[in-house]
């Protein structure tokens, strides 16, 4: 949630990992690929 707040230029898998801190955005990437997203919520 902190790097899709963050003032990143661009925000991708590879630089929210980076941002968190990961040495792969194979974690961030698969979050983003399976979550169930509640637009509404």
């Amino acid at each position: 949630m902190r790097g899709l707040l963050a003032g990143l230029e661009r925000k991708n898998g590879w630089t929210l990992a980076e941002h968190a801190g990961a040495v792969s955005p194979d974690g961030t990437q698969r979050l983003l690929r399976t979550a169930d997203w509640d637009v509404d919520g």
